[in-house]
């Protein structure tokens, strides 16, 4: 399992945003909703909506849109399937990898 040191750093993320995400690698086949969440991580509900609003862009969530009765929805969230988040994970190494090369090769004057 990916520490959650390296999970901040590579999708700039919070020890919230961490927090949510580890609940739900380890209830993977859960759907959620952001009250449930909050009553299960024992979070502010604005801290859970934040989060998955970040974990959706950062495409490790799936979410969904259920509408209710009188014009009101609620979003409901799954994890993305276990190799879907393997690949976005190699993904997003290797593009900071990259950056990281390009940065040190720029402050080096391109010597190597």
């Amino acid at each position: 399992m990916i520490e959650r040191k390296h999970l901040k750093k590579i999708f700039n993320i919070s020890k919230a945003d961490c927090k949510i995400f580890e609940y739900m690698l380890s209830h993977d086949k859960t759907t959620f909703t952001s009250f449930k969440l909050s009553e299960k991580i024992h979070l502010h509900l604005t801290t859970i909506q934040r989060a998955m609003k970040k974990l959706h862009g950062c495409n490790l969530i799936d979410r969904y849109q259920i509408n209710l009765e009188g014009g009101s929805y609620i979003f409901k969230y799954k994890l993305k399937p276990f190799k879907k988040l393997e690949g976005i994970l190699i993904d997003e190494i290797k593009t900071n990898s990259d950056i990281l090369c390009e940065t040190i090769r720029k402050a080096i004057g391109g010597k190597y």
